[in-house]
């Protein structure tokens, strides 16, 4: 009956040794996750993962991705524009990185892109509520 005991402890440890090895083997070939930018809001919440160059647009992304038709969308636009617009300018290539970062957003959400005719009538809105902004402040 000993020697059964015995047999079975051998055979135990000998299975524990090999399994922690391939654990370590299988941990030393995968890669490291991929770490992202991520956004949190002065009230403390987490909209969503962007990689915007202007870190201020982070919000207007993640509504550019998820509603863009909303008030609030339209709202903080505007907000952004009257704040951080000077002369010179290139609001285009402002409202591509934020369309842009909007697409990757969604993709990242598991979501589908918007088609291109939805997307140039959000980025035509964009743009023609930023020149009424610049116009005012003119």
């Amino acid at each position: 009956m000993k020697l059964k005991l015995v047999t079975i402890v051998v055979v135990l440890t000998a299975s524990t040794a090999l399994l922690a090895q391939e654990r370590v083997k299988k941990a030393e070939v995968e890669p490291a996750p991929s770490r992202t930018t991520e956004l949190i809001t002065p009230d403390g919440s987490d909209p969503g993962t962007t990689d915007s160059t202007v870190p201020e647009l982070a919000s207007i992304v993640v509504l550019c991705a998820t509603e863009p038709n909303s008030k609030q969308f339209k709202k903080e636009w505007k907000s952004w524009i009257a704040s951080n617009y000077r002369p010179g300018m290139d609001i285009d290539a402002v409202v591509a990185d934020v369309m842009s970062q909007a697409k990757m957003h969604r993709l990242r959400r598991g979501k589908k892109t918007r088609s291109t005719k939805s997307s140039k009538k959000i980025s035509t809105a964009m743009h023609d509520t930023a020149m009424a902004v610049i116009k005012n402040i003119r």
